[in-house]
């Protein structure tokens, strides 16, 4: 399953979860500028980069780099995605899903749940609780994937936004495991 010391890797069939390499970065960063002009549109900013995350990471303060990961989803051998975690966080028994993405091509032919369904297995098999995702307000296929995917618990909403255009909100979904 998953090596904490040097290797994390999932498999399911064909699909494959790993820690990002470096080699790995411009791929990685090919689909991040693919998926820029979506996030912009409905969360209103686009996170970090590939680079940013495998250089620096990207968590809350309380936690460090040794809490997050990031990992490059592959279905055949192809690199169709990737995806930032938190261990830990908000709670100690639970992990925290900062970003998941994957290429056009693959999308709506299930492999994002089960990419998720793994991850969650995994975690759920270590001791883990629950987990969390935020999802913006605005993306109605992210709330509908993630609901299906068994995050169906509100456990807040962040912002103190009126509904506009140029207004951005979002809610944080747990799945208890």
């Amino acid at each position: 399953m998953i090596d904490e010391e040097c290797t994390m890797e999932l498999t399911d069939g064909n699909i494959k979860l790993s820690l990002s390499t470096e080699e790995e970065l411009q791929k990685l960063n090919d689909i991040f500028i693919d998926e820029s002009n979506f996030f912009l549109n409905i969360e209103g900013e686009i996170g970090p980069s590939p680079y940013v995350c495998f250089e620096e990471g990207w968590f809350p303060e309380n936690k460090n780099k040794e809490d997050f990961k990031m990992l490059s989803c592959y279905e055949d051998g192809n690199l169709i995605g990737w995806m930032t975690i938190i261990k830990g966080y908000p709670k100690e028994d639970a992990f925290y899903i900062s970003h998941f993405s994957l290429v056009d091509t693959v999308k709506y032919k299930g492999y994002g749940k089960k990419i998720i369904n793994m991850l969650c297995k995994y975690f759920k098999e270590n001791q883990m609780k629950s987990a969390r995702i935020l999802v913006a307000l605005k993306n109605w296929d992210g709330i509908r994937f993630w609901y299906k995917c068994g995050f169906d618990h509100i456990t807040c909403t962040p912002y103190d936004v009126s509904y506009s255009e140029e207004t951005f909100a979002s809610i944080e979904l747990e799945k208890m495991l």
